[in-house]
């Protein structure tokens, strides 16, 4: 890879490069991005539990005007519903569409097969130790972010 030897360069390219890569094999015939494939299959796992826009907005590390607009165009396009919830009528509990639980599948295969792309020749202690860095850096930023907000 050309260009600085900087971990924010680095990062960045590599998540250009990603969505690239992710949306090069997206079916127009879906109305989803690859983001609300990422929140399909949360929301999926979490089929057992009431979930909420704040639970998405600190599962994925995302803003809450980000988050408002990702729902509402996913429930524009029928994915999901928002429902009032009886002891706070503010609070909407979010919940799959048929339509979007038919689309989980797909969306599943298709991670699946990226991540085998990303994960291609690298050995488990390798990828112990991306993870071990990951989180390193993102415990790095969620620090920083946090004093910022203290300031």
């Amino acid at each position: 890879m050309d260009g600085p030897k900087h971990i924010s360069y680095v990062i960045r390219h590599l998540c250009h490069l990603m969505d690239r890569g992710f949306c090069a094999n997206k079916n127009e015939n879906l109305d989803a991005t690859p983001y609300h494939g990422r929140i399909i299959g949360y929301l999926f796992k979490q089929n057992d539990k009431d979930i909420f826009q704040k639970d998405i907005e600190t599962h994925f590390g995302i803003r809450r005007s980000t988050v408002t607009k990702i729902l509402q165009l996913m429930e524009s396009n029928g994915l999901i519903k928002r429902t009032a919830v009886l002891s706070d009528a503010r609070l909407k509990k979010i919940t799959l569409t048929e339509k979007a639980i038919d689309m989980h599948e797909h969306f599943q295969k298709e991670i699946d097969s990226f991540e085998e792309t990303l994960s291609k020749g690298l050995t488990e202690e390798e990828l112990e130790c991306f993870f071990r860095i990951a989180d390193k850096i993102y415990n790095n930023l969620s620090e920083q972010e946090r004093n910022d907000t203290k300031k």
